[in-house]
């Protein structure tokens, strides 16, 4: 049975309170975040991920403990759970300076499906992020820690643009789970979404908006 973020039954905690519409304009970042879920569950279970996706694989291992209500309930968390690269973007001028034998080249040892499924998640997230920047370049910076130099660089680039940036990106190993360096955040965050008490995962989730807000505050430092 699928879960109702709409009825005060909902165990969705980690939504911000909200209207009907508003929830609506999550959809996207939610589905993003489910793909990126699934995605890290997939390579805890594939035979010899461990050579390249070592950092998600430790992060699958700990998904799978969690039901489907429970990853659903952490997919609902107001902010992006995969670090696509968004903020490197400003070192190049124009997506046509992508390097093609950066672009074309292969991870070695990499699972063919799991690359196919990083491929489209990056792809999904710049699709995403290319239109929020448009729409709401506010929102953009709060849900995917986009900082200033880079919402400037996506109002300027166009589709074909963001799927060349998004493969670029893959190649080079840039797309990344959020805090791909920090596990500890992932663990804490998988022992609360398990937990009985919504508190503690509203609390976690907090921290997790915390550490969102001094990305974009470093970022922002570091681009000017």
């Amino acid at each position: 049975m699928s879960v109702n973020p709409y009825i005060s039954e909902s165990s969705l905690v980690c939504t911000p309170a909200c209207g009907h519409e508003h929830l609506q304009s999550l959809a996207p970042l939610f589905d993003l975040n489910r793909q990126t879920i699934a995605l890290l569950v997939a390579t805890a279970t594939t035979p010899f991920s461990d050579r390249i996706w070592s950092g998600w694989r430790a992060i699958g291992e700990e998904l799978t403990s969690l039901d489907a209500t429970q990853r659903e309930d952490l997919a609902r968390c107001p902010f992006a759970l995969i670090d696509a690269g968004l903020c490197d973007i400003p070192r190049w001028s124009h997506a046509d300076q992508v390097s093609e034998k950066s672009a074309q080249a292969e991870l070695l040892f990499s699972p063919v499906l799991l690359q196919t499924r990083l491929d489209h998640l990056a792809h999904a997230a710049w699709l995403f992020a290319w239109h929020l920047v448009r729409s709401d370049a506010l929102a953009a910076r709060l849900v995917l820690a986009v900082n200033s130099a880079s919402t400037s660089f996506m109002a300027q680039v166009t589709l074909t643009d963001v799927r060349q940036i998004a493969q670029e990106l893959v190649r080079d190993g840039r797309v990344r789970p959020r805090w791909h360096s920090r596990p500890d955040i992932w663990f804490h965050l998988i022992h609360n979404a398990r937990s009985s008490h919504r508190d503690d995962f509203a609390n976690v989730t907090t921290r997790g908006l915390q550490l969102f807000l001094q990305e974009l505050l470093a970022d922002d430092v570091h681009s000017k």
